[in-house]
């Protein structure tokens, strides 16, 4: 989650979603999350006040297996939650826009792994779509369900107008149901009809 300062006020994007999401991909992975949303919210607050926070930032959370032994399962094996918060990095995503490849790696599909879970050993397949791209000079990789649909960028859901009609792939193509894409849709549909869901 992103966290910005205005006016000396601190200011999270939706943070009470995304702990409600870090519960959600803790299930599908049996791994036990004790604190509720709220009260992870109130411990994100307490630690960028401590921290003295006042530029924008990028805080993650992050839980995971943190055993003597890491055996190849998820059961019986001791979890961890840490929060840690870095300084937001500038130009993240260029306003002049970005250069894009068809990577030629796939998405993974949610048959083997939970794709709607945000978890972190997904990233290896977005990473190498990305070296890729940028190894071509481009600035980002757009990678495809193996069936060879457009399913999304490699930090980032895909938006795309044709006329007056938005497109976005829908959550069965392989897809992290972002929190950014749903604000994007609530956004065009204050606007326009709701974007219809099928990958362009």
């Amino acid at each position: 989650m992103t966290f910005t300062t205005e006016l000396n006020e601190l200011h999270l994007l939706e943070p009470l979603a995304h702990y409600e999401r870090l519960h959600l991909s803790a299930n599908p992975l049996a791994l036990p999350l004790e604190p509720s949303a709220e009260d992870l919210v109130a411990v994100t607050v307490e630690l960028l006040r401590r921290n003295d926070v006042r530029a924008d930032a990028y805080v993650r959370p992050l839980l995971f297996l943190a055993g003597d032994v890491l055996p190849v399962r998820m059961h019986d094996v001791e979890a961890r939650l840490v929060i840690y918060v870095a300084p937001f990095p500038a130009g993240y995503v260029p306003i002049s826009g970005v250069r894009c490849l068809v990577s030629s790696w796939r998405r993974i599909p949610d048959q083997c792994l939970p794709l709607r879970a945000k978890i972190i050993g997904s990233y290896v397949n977005p990473a190498l779509a990305k070296t890729e791209a940028v190894q071509a000079g481009c600035d980002e990789a757009l990678m495809l369900t193996v069936d060879g649909n457009v399913a999304e960028a490699t930090t980032s859901n895909v938006f795309l107008r044709r006329g007056d009609e938005w497109i976005t792939p829908p959550v069965t193509d392989d897809i992290l149901e972002g929190i950014t894409r749903r604000q994007v849709i609530t956004l065009i549909a204050d606007e326009t009809p709701r974007p219809s869901e099928g990958a362009p």
